[in-house]
């Protein structure tokens, strides 16, 4: 899965991780029932891997790369209900998909926030 960091700051996709992760915390016992009951809970652990840079001719694009052990249409629902203002490219939907991606440099987000500090 695929954020584009210009478009959502990395700082609110470090929140919706750690709410996607965590989110047995962030509500009642009876919500979290619901939740389990209604099957609206998130896919498996979001796993941050890095950002990915696509160079173009006039400037850099960063690119947030997440995996998960599945559930990835959970996550993306998720997102949209909680986390609405961030968009979720998947293998389905990622633009540059087909362009090589798996080949650009790869950042920890530590070092992304120290290029961009």
């Amino acid at each position: 899965m695929f954020i584009e960091i210009s478009k959502t700051p990395i700082e609110r996709i470090e929140e919706f991780v750690n709410h996607h992760n965590n989110w047995t915390q962030f509500f009642t016992k009876e919500e979290v029932k619901k939740m389990w009951d209604d099957d609206e809970v998130p896919g498996e652990d979001l796993d941050v891997r890095g950002v990915l840079i696509r160079k173009t001719e006039t400037e850099d694009e960063y690119w947030l790369y997440l995996g998960n052990g599945g559930g990835s249409g959970w996550t993306i629902s998720w997102a949209e209900k909680y986390f609405d203002d961030i968009k979720i490219y998947t293998s389905y939907d990622y633009k540059h998909y087909g362009d090589g991606w798996e080949s650009w440099d790869l950042l920890s987000v530590d070092d992304y926030k120290k290029r961009v500090a």
